[in-house]
């Protein structure tokens, strides 16, 4: 695993602790206001800034985890056998 996949979970794990928080505690006023922008059930899971910076931090960790690394360039012209390419149709020939 390497240093970008750990700082990614890192961010991610951080986040959701800070969401939980921002979720089940009374704190500041957030950034946006979500009850006049957004449906009543996406506005109640962002209910201060504390849930809305954690939400951003699980979000920037998804990305980082996910992104495609740079490939090998050892791998970049090789072509992966696959079970259908290994496997040999029969002839019509062969049928006799």
């Amino acid at each position: 695993m390497s240093r970008v996949v750990v700082l990614g979970w890192i961010a991610s794990l951080g986040g959701m602790i800070l969401w939980l928080y921002g979720y089940l505690t009374t704190g500041s006023s957030s950034f946006v206001d979500w009850h006049n922008k957004t449906p009543w059930w996406i506005a109640d899971y962002l209910p201060n800034i504390q849930a809305e910076i954690g939400m951003a931090l699980m979000s920037v960790g998804m990305v980082v985890i996910y992104w495609p690394g740079k490939k090998n360039k050892s791998t970049l012209g090789r072509r992966h056998a696959t079970y259908a390419d290994q496997a040999v149709a029969p002839s019509l020939d062969d049928a006799e």
